[in-house]
């Protein structure tokens, strides 16, 4: 049977998005119970389930159903404008029983009235990932269940300081949707603000070694977010991928909705375009810090707390 690995509605102002993937006989354990064993069978398996590709399914949102189509990754995507999300229920055309949702993970993400959101990425940025180095960033995959991953502390507080009072989290990553349930037993098991995750395509083993997620994936995935949101936006990255280039390219394209942008350090030296990068990003009009894990944060914490209003702190 069927079922939707992961499901998400996420609530702009005057649309939402419906987005999720469907795959075949698919069940998760408690993690809390998964050895260094089971991990390791866990994410390689993950790389050899069937999808449910290239199917017409019919999703129900207690207010209306939409007919779409899963593509060659078993994923949908619907925008509706103006409607009252009451459900995500998908069905298969002509059955009367939806498909199980196996996420432990919210699936609703409304929007507020609170003016700053947050944009993050997730590997090396709230969870030490070690995307340096190869090797190592698969041996942590493989061999550190998700209830031992360790998270990064600054960046960790700085987005729970703004969530705490009201403000909005995405979640953009270039991580397959093969790790959703890892990725998001790890945000709930570290009591990370619950945004919504924007991941790459759900994929096969032989895609692993592929670009993923298309040309400019990231890029596009933000300005989407922008463009359907009201909201001024903080970017927290790292310096290990094109998280830099990304945020700069964002900074000059929408100046006026970025209030401030964190890079985490993780390289000792950059290359010759990470430091072209990092100079343009400090050139910018738009407060940038590029800061490490020893470094003293309270100052950024002051900040978060001074942009949020402060009727919506939360006890």
């Amino acid at each position: 049977m069927a079922v939707i690995w992961q499901i998400s509605a996420i609530q702009f102002k005057n649309k939402t998005l419906i987005r999720g993937i469907i795959l075949k006989n698919v069940t998760w354990p408690d993690h809390l119970k998964t050895s260094r064993i089971k991990n390791i069978y866990l994410v390689l398996s993950s790389y050899f389930r069937k999808r449910y590709k290239n199917k017409d399914i019919i999703v129900s949102t207690g207010s209306r159903q939409h007919e779409t189509r899963t593509d060659k990754h078993g994923k949908f995507a619907l925008l509706t404008e103006n409607e009252t999300i009451k459900k995500t229920d998908v069905y298969a055309p002509g059955s009367d029983k939806p498909f199980p949702i196996i996420q432990s993970y919210p699936v609703f993400f409304p929007d507020n009235d609170i003016p700053v959101a947050a944009i993050s990425d997730i590997d090396d940025t709230i969870l030490i990932s070690n995307t340096q180095r190869m090797l190592k960033s698969i041996l942590t995959v493989l061999l550190v269940t998700p209830r031992k991953r360790k998270p990064v502390d600054n960046t960790a507080n700085l987005l729970n300081s703004l969530h705490k009072r009201g403000g909005r989290v995405f979640y953009v990553s270039k991580s397959e949707s093969n790790l959703f349930a890892m990725l998001t037993y790890f945000i709930q098991n570290q009591q990370l603000p619950t945004g919504y995750l924007h991941l790459t395509p759900y994929i096969s083993f032989h895609q692993l070694f592929k670009t993923k997620g298309g040309k400019n994936y990231k890029d596009k995935a933000i300005r989407f977010i922008l463009d359907n949101s009201d909201k001024k936006f903080i970017l927290l990255g790292d310096d290990t991928h094109k998280d830099m280039r990304i945020y700069l390219n964002i900074a000059k394209a929408y100046t006026e909705r970025i209030i401030k942008i964190y890079i985490r350090k993780t390289i000792p030296f950059l290359s010759g375009s990470k430091k072209k990068d990092l100079s343009e990003l400090y050139s910018l009009s738009i407060p940038f810090v590029y800061f490490t894990d020893n470094d003293d944060m309270s100052e950024e914490l002051g900040f978060i707390e001074s942009i949020m209003p402060k009727q919506t702190a939360i006890i």
